[in-house]
């Protein structure tokens, strides 16, 4: 019986520990100053949709001078760390990655400069 109490205890501590899962809507805005023209530029990141190993490409739009992609995060994190390429270079060398602090309305923009903070 004190077994049964005490496995219910550590049952209910461990669900309270996870974090809800929360839809995060980020959108990523590049200015292209500093970028090549027809550059071909990507996000990478910790979190899923993005990772360190696969580009997300991000379009130009040469109407507002951007680089632009949206990702939708799902994930009980408050914040997520990313990093811009340019033609497979990534930005920032040597430096720590950006972070974005998810808005509390789940829809995020974030607006960067290549290789400047």
């Amino acid at each position: 019986m004190k077994r049964i109490i005490i496995l219910m205890m550590l049952a209910v501590v461990a669900a309270s520990c996870v974090q809800e899962v929360k839809k995060h809507t980020v959108t990523f805005r590049l200015s292209a100053e500093g970028i090549t023209q027809g550059s071909r530029v990507a996000i990478k990141g910790t979190d899923k949709p993005l990772s360190w190993e696969q580009d997300v490409v991000m379009p130009y739009d040469s109407t507002s001078g951007y680089y632009t992609a949206t990702v939708t995060f799902y994930t009980g994190y408050l914040f997520t760390e990313y990093k811009y390429t340019a033609n497979g270079v990534y930005e920032l060398e040597g430096q720590e990655n950006r972070e974005v602090i998810f808005n509390e309305s789940g829809n995020t923009v974030v607006s960067d400069v290549f290789n400047k903070r």
